[in-house]
């Protein structure tokens, strides 16, 4: 029993070190998804401010033009070229951890990636909380630890007891005639190292209630955390949902009733630029949200073992 637990603790230890490695492979394809998603934003932005750059230019040919506009675009243009830049930058850097943490060349290729919009399933506290009993590894391995204290302890009691054993002895001649043999019977008498075998047995229960207490305190700590994860990939659900139904829209409308009446010159190239840069900001907002809600959707699958089965969606 003793070495069976022990062996089943370094197999749940192993499958501890396996789920680990999967939640962050997984959060490191979020954030390499992530990066795409921006890219994709700035690379429209740029394209949008092209095309303000080449109306700025028309303008600057009439009488009421302003050469101010066009510098100020290209000022804006170079900015903006520059942030996508980093992000390019930034997504090689995700890229090449995830390569090595897939065992694969550093400079090994990835296509480009997006985030799934639709909402999350991992929201059931109750299905979760079955599913983390059952399948947990770290539970797993502090369960069987505390199958192998209760063995140690049993061992213990075991050794309090006295030990009978028969033994048989024989002598032949060189020629491998029988010539003669001795049966010995041996008792061992435990019973004069009492104090010893006491203190024995006594440290192997306080081993076995503490590995208990232990598993106790383990398993609360991870409803904890299982609640947390929910809310937060709940909380990102809802703040994408929000951003998609109410800011984008009214930010978008804003963007081109303001471009249209800058066209009419009936309001500045700043006020265009500030309305588009909320516009950008809002939608990578949005997109941080839903990474954020992916990053708590993984964290969940690895504290419960996989995602929920079909039954419990």
């Amino acid at each position: 029993r003793l070495a069976t637990a022990e062996q089943q603790v370094q197999e749940s230890t192993r499958q501890q070190s396996e789920v680990e490695l999967g939640l962050t492979v997984g959060q490191t394809v979020v954030e390499l998804a992530l990066a795409d998603e921006l890219i994709r934003l700035q690379s429209e932005n740029l394209e949008w401010l092209k095309t303000i750059v080449e109306i700025a230019a028309e303008r600057s040919k009439s009488p009421d033009g302003s050469a101010s506009e066009s510098l100020r675009l290209e000022s804006e243009l170079a900015l903006r070229t520059q942030a996508l830049a980093s992000l390019k930058r930034t997504r090689g850097q995700y890229a090449a951890t995830l390569n090595l943490l897939l065992s694969r060349p550093v400079d090994s290729s990835f296509g480009t990636l997006s985030l799934d919009s639709r909402p999350s399933r991992l929201t059931d506290a109750i299905a979760l909380r079955e599913q983390l009993e059952r399948n947990n590894p770290q539970l797993a391995a502090m369960r069987h630890q505390v199958e192998s204290a209760e063995a140690e302890a049993d061992i213990s009691r075991e050794k309090r007891k006295p030990v009978f054993s028969v033994g048989v002895e024989t002598n032949t001649y060189s020629g491998g005639d029988f010539r003669s043999a001795m049966l010995a019977v041996r008792v061992t008498l435990p019973w004069f190292n009492r104090a010893a075998y006491r203190a024995d047995l006594a440290r192997a229960e306080d081993l076995r209630d503490a590995t208990v207490h232990d598993l106790a305190a383990q398993q609360r700590e991870l409803y904890s955390q299982l609640i947390t994860l929910i809310t937060e990939a709940q909380n990102n659900q809802a703040t994408f949902e929000s951003y998609a139904d109410e800011v984008l829209p009214k930010t978008d409308k804003a963007v081109e009733t303001i471009q249209s009446a800058w066209v009419s010159s009936k309001s500045t190239l700043l006020e265009v630029l500030d309305a588009r840069r909320t516009l950008i900001e809002a939608k990578q907002e949005q997109k941080r949200a839903l990474a954020s809600r992916h990053v708590a959707d993984q964290a969940l699958i690895a504290l419960t073992g996989g995602p929920l089965s079909n039954s419990n969606k």
